[in-house]
């Protein structure tokens, strides 16, 4: 599931990985990857509540209720983010299907 992989390349911190599943993946998208790696222990990702739509053959639209758990390497408890997310998908000319949009 590519929403998946766009999660666990944030929770690897890894901008190389978002890079191969969210091509566009823009300069804010590496900070928030720098920041997470200098002030977070590896992050926890829970995804539900999904809604995928065909668009056509080549696109789709994903929606999904994202919690996302931090704990910063200070000593403090973790932080927990809760919200719906939205992403475009697009199917590449050898048949992946990539992040075009969202996040």
């Amino acid at each position: 599931q590519v929403i998946e992989t766009y999660y666990s390349a944030f929770k690897a911190r890894d901008f190389n990985a978002l890079r191969a599943i969210f091509p566009t993946a823009s300069e804010n998208d590496r900070a928030r990857i720098d920041a997470l790696r200098k002030d977070y222990e590896p992050c926890e990702y829970n995804l539900r509540g999904w809604e995928v739509s065909a668009l056509t053959a080549t696109r789709a639209f994903v929606r999904v209720q994202v919690t996302e758990t931090c704990r910063p390497r200070i000593r403090t408890p973790p932080r927990q983010i809760e919200g719906s997310k939205a992403f475009e998908l697009g199917k590449t000319a050898d048949g992946r299907w990539i992040v075009t949009t969202g996040g």
